[in-house]
């Protein structure tokens, strides 16, 4: 066989059966992030929904049964964590990288069909021991730690340990300056709890801070 004869598999698009077209649609495009690529028939009963380099065919009452389960894989589990659950998507799993080697979490539509949604990590078994510590902050700010940790389904030891570990090491080039943990999503819900807690103050202004 040629190798202009090698048969080559490149697209594979799940086929969703869905008891109500429209409202599939919208869950999908509000608050899935996906955009309408086509739809067929009058009203339509099959269509496609898209995003990037993903299509996921909608059929009603037809092909395809409930309850079924994609696996999707993405770029930046964390930001798109972030980006759905302000759309208001149903998120059933919350996000953890699980010992296989994947960063996911799950949503569920309105006919139970769920999306994995994941990105692939290294595997490691890094044991450690963790110790209390005892700490003062500047009520505000620790009130700040503790929504951002809960926000983003982690302990308030978690977001310490990955902020500490990202300053510690230099931009490359850039000895000064460290990269930050944090996504624009991030930033965002950052600001947000900065005005919920009236945090008014700016990243050097600690050297003033004196303890009534």
């Amino acid at each position: 066989m040629s190798l202009q004869q090698v048969p080559e598999l490149n697209a594979l698009t799940p086929i969703l059966n869905v008891s109500d077209f429209a409202a599939s649609m919208r869950y999908y495009t509000e608050q899935l992030g996906f955009r309408t690529a086509w739809q067929w028939g009058e009203p339509p009963s099959f269509g496609c929904v898209a995003r990037d380099r993903i299509e996921i065919f909608f059929c009603h009452n037809g092909q395809g049964q409930s309850g079924t389960w994609m696996s999707i894989f993405v770029a930046n589990v964390d930001a798109l964590h972030e980006e759905l659950r302000a759309r208001g998507a149903k998120i059933v799993k919350q996000l953890a990288t699980e010992p296989w080697g994947v960063r996911e979490f799950h949503v569920q539509d309105p006919d139970g069909h769920t999306l994995r949604l994941g990105q692939s990590v290294p595997v490691k078994n890094l044991e450690i021991k963790r110790t209390a510590l005892e700490v003062r902050l500047e009520e505000r700010l620790a009130a700040l730690l503790v929504d951002l940790a809960k926000e983003t389904n982690r302990t308030t030891g978690e977001v310490l340990e990955e902020t500490l570990l990202h300053s510690f090491e230099p931009l490359p080039g850039h000895e000064g300056a460290v990269a930050s943990p944090h996504t624009k999503s991030t930033f965002e819900l950052i600001e947000a709890l900065r005005k919920r807690h009236g945090v008014d103050y700016d990243t050097h202004d600690n050297y003033r801070f004196t303890e009534g």
